[in-house]
């Protein structure tokens, strides 16, 4: 019997009473942070728990444990001191706070202030702070006073306590306690006390505290009270952070997404917006489970690279025909709990690589960016094979090998993929040549290649990546031409500042604009410190400091924040470096930077702002090589458009873009309509409406969306307003708007872009605009292309600069026929890294020796197949191409999968359907695991329907993952009588792996309990058999949690433990026989009563699927203080009873 059959009814309630009894002892007091001399002692019922600790309810328990380990992300932006807004000012008092906080502000750690707080900061009315310093000794609790700021006075408000801990790795964490009034709310400032030790500092976007009920991983807090509009969150009933039931925060309220029309695109947002890194499954049917409240979203459809849910197409928020039974889920690739990217570690000679790059501790197909600057996410890129750092050859190097290398080295996404030796020259070996990733790689060395150290290359043309987080501060190697009009040493007559540019009246913490024109809302920043002007380094510098500066300047919002000495260098000190605003500080000066006058910058990094007031007049005056400057010359002529710039032939829909110079990827917008050309308003115009407009000129990827007539006010009418593009149409007028001719605008609100490519470019004669002959604009007309050594690394230029993805085909003697007019390029060879097609090596511009029976053409991959379907049935992965799209050049009954023999399709409803059967190996597929599930991969190739010697197909990569988790439950009562026979399982649903749970006779395990109720005696011992059918052998199960209870609710409050973490809560009572080792587990256990209580109980166990060709899956139960598996996948909760009990035998 266990001891829990000897205590009296009462006993819980008093426990539980109990437990949170403070004790305080006295230690030697400390001369810094007095009161942290007195350290704090929680009680846990009858047990005081030890120095640091505190109770907290672990897997439904009281238990001591340190609240360094068990606490809630507390990351509210508007809780920071810098906060100064007054709109809807926030209560803490209306937080149901429980257990430990540790507090973030972004992805920095932060911590309560030590000081007064300015009244009407931090969001609130009455900001809270400490009034005595944080402890400096970790390893203690204690209690520290908290004010609060009002009416004059720094402690306006009743004090209340609060409990403190410093834990290992320089972080604070706390208990907190409801303040005694509204509007009061605790404030958070940046910790700089001391660097973090990255082995124990959590990002706040993925830690996750282990009280909570149900997880719920959110963008900010799953606390309703402090969740944003449009915050996302996935909840499951597992500790899996990257997979879920999708829900949204919309009104004060979380809902759910209806899964009507969801697929793997719409998961990318997802996923993305979580940083949980690419979908693996959109889940339908409330696979996790259906949620309640509320259905925000129906019909959802995403183009993949929104930034939030809610930006993409759907039925309007609240608007749906759905029911919970419908609640859309998804499978992410990454888990915050458990997946960390590698963090870059700088190293003498600037060279970033996943560990290191001392080759003794370098591993097998580790990365490393080399470069001669202090960045770490760009640089030459370096792989690690047999003992020796090597390059890359640039041969087919683009953007999607870049985004697997920026994601191996945790850089976020790839921005720009230079190739010849841009951060100049390697040595050693070359061990990559001819990359080609799809993107979705781990590693560089998984994509295909020509094979390790094989190359037809030299060093001049090694690859190299520049990754997001590195695109403020990335500095080339070469010179840096900035145009000489606007560099100034000396400037005494066009310096604006907040006073006066006299040092003598300026004082500390003004901001200056300097420029060589009369503009007082741009220019070089520059700020007052120690009675001297100086600069700032442009390193981070972003559109969240300009706008600290435009606000102190009163220049109204911030347009631009240009770089590189965009104004000309200054002179005198560099005040400030590594800036990082959060955009609400009153002040440049209060911002966080390294600290005034230390930096590792050049003349060349000062940086600038471009304000509101400012952007309709301020111009260079010189063409200017500066990345998003425009040349303004008096040029009327160059009108560029998607035909022609007459506008009697243009038809329904062009565009072109109007400049004063000669620039023909970018100007001024205007669409024709009705037979006038006329043009956008700016409201609402951003990035992804500037891509559809470079798209569909053929000018390449957007660089920005200048606003208020950048380029000259236009005249006619204005045909657009709020247009709002996903980013993915082929067309402007695809995007929503008001309606043609719709507005509230005036001619200051013209919009604009800056396109990435030097001239338009065009694929004609095709049903598809990703596929067909090349056409070139120039001198304002269109021509073709020769196709003298014309191959897939020019088309590779043409089809970015169309953004139609990789090249399939690059086509000969005019396969989509001959073109007419002028031959404007001929002898092309490109590196397949330019931005444009001109730019690469050619003969020159209308030199050539072809006729038009030699125009080259190309087929690109995004004119294939966009129409297909995936299904993930329990024992097939089908992959179906719609018949009607065969305008894309692909044949779609062409196909096969990664085994070249597994080509057999069959036709229904209009769909041609390839199957494979869901088993690692099968036509090639590929088997990797997860926390949560089983991933099958595999990938279907088409063919194009045109004929040539070789054309490459176009590879459809797809996934199914099937869940590695399912509830079972003896779902029959065992009642008090003895049986005839019982053997009941649960099955989780669709394809998730189906458990049983069984009661045998015997020792052996070899006769069960027929069907029905079950009457056995006091001390009987109970032999427990769970058992999985999974199809996959190399998994194995694994008993995670068993206890008892009065219910057959396993979330049933009261509960009595058997198995915890995988290990016998008490060896004298329970026993596992065999765990981690096939897929069946055994235990046995003595029949016990639940507080002298002789109802029937049921028997409860949470079981997990652990991979054993990755992990060892056998629990070790020595240490019962450790989890004792780590890698194995939880399951849902599995249940046998009710168990009765014959009182005869008492």
């Amino acid at each position: 019997m266990w001891a829990i059959m000897t205590v009296p009814r009462g006993v819980f309630l008093l426990l539980l009473l109990q437990c949170f009894t403070v004790r305080t002892s006295g230690l030697s007091p400390s001369s810094r942070s007095g009161p942290s001399s007195q350290s704090v002692q929680f009680s846990c019922g009858s047990t005081v728990c030890p120095s640091g600790t505190d109770c907290v309810r672990m897997n439904g328990t009281l238990q001591c444990a340190d609240p360094c380990q068990e606490y809630t992300v507390l990351n509210d932006d508007w809780r920071s001191t810098n906060n100064t807004s007054r709109q809807n000012p926030r209560c803490d008092q209306n937080v149901n706070w429980q257990g430990w906080y540790r507090l973030f502000l972004g992805q920095t750690n932060a911590k309560i202030p030590e000081r007064c707080v300015a009244e009407r900061r931090c969001g609130t009315n009455a900001p809270l702070w400490i009034t005595t310093p944080h402890p400096t000794q970790s390893g203690q609790i204690v209690n520290r006073t908290v004010c609060g700021s009002w009416s004059g006075s720094c402690c306006r408000f009743s004090s209340h306590t609060i409990h403190v801990k410093l834990c290992y790795g320089n972080y604070f964490v706390y208990k907190l306690v409801q303040p005694s009034a509204c509007s009061l709310a605790y404030c958070a400032e940046v910790n700089r006390a001391t660097p973090e030790d990255p082995s124990t500092t959590l990002d706040p976007s993925t830690a996750t505290s282990s009280a909570s009920q149900v997880n719920i991983t959110s963008t900010t807090t799953p606390d309703n009270s402090s969740a944003g509009e449009g915050e996302v969150r996935l909840v499951n009933r597992g500790n899996q952070s990257c997979s879920g039931r999708v829900e949204i925060f919309h009104r004060g309220q979380w809902g759910t997404v209806c899964d009507d029309d969801w697929d793997l695109r719409d998961a990318n947002v997802v996923c993305r917006q979580l940083d949980c890194g690419p979908p693996r499954s959109a889940l339908l049917n409330a696979a996790f489970g259906p949620g309640s409240g509320p259905i925000w979203l129906d019909d959802v459809g995403c183009s993949g690279n929104e930034t939030s849910i809610t930006e993409c197409r759907h039925s309007g928020l609240g608007v749906h025909n759905c029911n919970h039974i419908e609640d859309a889920s998804v499978v992410c690739e990454g888990s915050n709990s458990t997946v960390v990217p590698p963090t870059p570690v700088t190293t003498p000679g600037n060279i970033t690589s996943t560990t290191t790059p001392d080759n003794s501790s370098a591993v097998e197909g580790e990365v490393r960016l080399v470069n001669r600057g202090n960045q770490s996410c760009s640089g030459r890129v370096e792989i690690f094979h047999r003992g020796q750092w090597g390059t890359v050859c640039d041969d087919q190097w683009g953007l999607a090998d870049a985004q697997v290398a920026c994601r191996q080295m945790g850089c976020g996404r790839a921005l720009s993929a230079p190739s010849v030796a841009y951060f100049g020259q390697g040595s050693g070996p070359i061990w990559l040549d001819e990359v080609g990733c799809s993107g979705n790689e781990t590693s560089i060395t998984e994509c295909r290649h020509s094979g390790l150290g094989v190359h037809n290359c030299n060093h001049i043309e090694d690859a190299s990546v520049v990754c997001e987080e590195s695109i403020s501060t990335v500095v080339p190697t070469t010179p840096v031409t900035t145009p000489v009009t606007i560099t100034t040493t000396q400037v005494t007559a066009d310096i604006p500042s907040t006073t006066t540019p006299d040092n003598s009246s300026a004082v500390e913490g003004e901001v200056r604009l300097v420029n060589k024109v009369n503009q007082s809302c741009s220019g070089r920043v520059e700020i007052f410190h120690r009675g001297q002007w100086g600069t700032v380094c442009d390193d981070q510098w972003g559109l969240a400091d300009a706008q600290v500066v435009c606000r102190q300047m009163g220049c109204g919002r911030a347009l631009s924040a240009p770089s590189v000495a965009y104004f000309g260098q200054g002179s005198g000190p560099i005040w400030m470096d590594d800036v990082s605003c959060t955009g609400s500080e009153s002040k440049l000066g209060e911002c966080r930077h390294r600290g005034f006058g230390s930096h590792n910058c050049g003349r060349n990094q000062d940086a600038g702002v471009v304000c509101e007031g400012s952007i309709s007049t301020v111009v260079p005056t010189t063409p200017v090589t500066t990345p998003g400057t425009i040349t303004t010359t008096q040029v009327t002529a160059d009108i560029p458009s998607t035909t022609t710039p007459d506008n009697s032939s243009a038809g329904e829909g062009e565009v072109r873009l109007v400049n004063r110079g000669n620039q023909s990827c970018s100007g001024r917008v205007e669409i024709f309509h009705r037979g006038q050309w006329g043009t956008v308003c700016d409201d609402q115009w951003g990035l992804a409406d500037a891509q559809v407009v470079c798209r569909q000129m053929g000018c390449g990827r957007a660089l920005s969306a200048p606003s208020v007539a950048y380029f000259g006010q236009g005249s006619g009418p204005i045909w657009m307003d709020d247009v709002s593009c996903t980013g993915n149409e082929s067309k402007l007028g695809e995007c929503r708007h008001r309606g043609f001719g719709s507005h509230n605008c005036g001619r200051n609100q013209d919009a604009g872009v800056v396109c990435e490519a030097a001239a338009p470019v065009r694929l004609v004669n095709s049903n598809n605009r990703c596929s067909g002959r090349v056409e070139v604009y120039h001198d304002g007309r269109w021509g073709t292309v020769c196709d003298d050594d014309w191959d897939l690394r020019d088309a590779n230029v043409v089809c970015r600069q169309l953004d139609c993805g990789p090249p399939r085909s690059a086509l000969l003697n005019a396969a989509f026929s001959p073109g007419s007019g002028p031959i404007w390029l001929d002898d092309v060879g490109c590196s397949g890294n330019e931005t444009s097609i001109t730019e690469c090596r050619h003969s020159g511009l209308g030199v050539h020796d072809c006729t038009h029976i030699d125009d080259a053409s190309v087929v690109c991959e995004d004119s294939a197949l966009h129409d297909y379907q995936l299904i993930c049935s329990p024992d097939k992965l089908q992959m179906g191409l719609d018949l009607a799209d065969l305008t894309s050049g692909l044949n779609p009954y062409s196909g096969n999968l990664a085994s070249l023999n597994c080509s057999w399709a069959r036709v229904q409803n209009n769909m041609v359907w390839y199957e494979v059967d869901a088993g690692e190996g099968a036509c090639g597929n590929t088997l990797t695991t997860n926390r949560t599930h089983a991933i099958y991969s595999n990938s279907l190739s088409v063919y194009p329907v045109i004929n040539g010697s070789f054309n490459l197909p176009v590879s459809i990569p797809f996934s199914c993952a099937y869940p590695l988790e399912t509830d079972t439950s003896l779902n029959v009562a065992i009642r008090p009588f003895l049986p005839s026979s019982w053997d009941i399982s649960g099955s989780g649903s669709g394809a998730e792996p189906c458990a049983a749970m069984s009661l045998f006779r015997n020792a052996a395990f070899t006769e069960t309990f027929p069907a029905g109720g079950v009457n056995l005696p006091l001390g009987s011992p109970l032999y427990v058999g769970v058992s999985v059918t999974e199809r996959e052998l190399r998994f194995v199960v694994v008993l995670e949690e068993c206890y008892a209870s009065h219910s057959s609710d396993p979330h049933y409050y009261q509960r009595y433990s058997l198995i915890q973490n995988k290990c016998p809560t008490d060896a004298r009572q329970v026993s596992v026989i065999e765990s981690g080792m096939s897929l069946r587990a055994r235990f046995s256990a003595l029949l016990f009563l639940l507080e002298d209580d002789y109802r029937a109980i049921y028997l409860h166990c949470n079981i997990s699927l652990c991979d054993r060709e990755r992990f060892h899956c056998v629990p070790s139960c020595r240490r019962r203080k450790y989890r004792s598996v780590s890698s194995s996948v939880a399951m849902d909760r599995v249940t046998i009873g009710p168990i009765a009990w014959d009182k005869s035998t008492k």
